[in-house]
């Protein structure tokens, strides 16, 4: 099964981004993932090379909407930029899936030294 994630982003949330963007690259086991970063429209990013499409938009619904139309994959996920997914997250959320036509999950709210 083939994964696109969105990841709708803003300017001033790059080092969150590049976060969010190595939790995704980082899944256990290796996954077939598209990564679409959406960006504000104006916006620039210095080139990321784990991101496979950028797209445009003017809010936050745009900007999904955008990542989705673009994306190429069998199944879509969302990751907001600011968020980071476990090391087997895709793993067990793509088990789930197996059995069900939809997968939603809830966070662990993490501080910065962790707790």
């Amino acid at each position: 099964m083939s994964l696109s994630v969105i990841i709708p982003s803003m300017p001033a949330r790059y080092d969150m981004l590049r976060a969010a963007l190595a939790s995704v690259r980082n899944q256990e086991p290796a996954q077939d993932i598209e990564i679409v970063v959406a960006l504000e429209d104006g916006a620039k990013y210095t080139p990321l090379s784990e991101v496979d499409i950028f797209v445009t938009g003017t809010s936050q619904v745009t900007k999904v909407n955008a990542g989705v139309a673009a994306a190429s994959h069998d199944v879509i996920a969302f990751l907001h930029d600011d968020d980071l997914w476990h090391g087997r997250f895709l793993q067990h959320a793509l088990q789930v899936l197996a059995d069900s036509d939809f997968v939603s999950s809830t966070s662990l709210e993490v501080d910065e030294a962790g707790r």
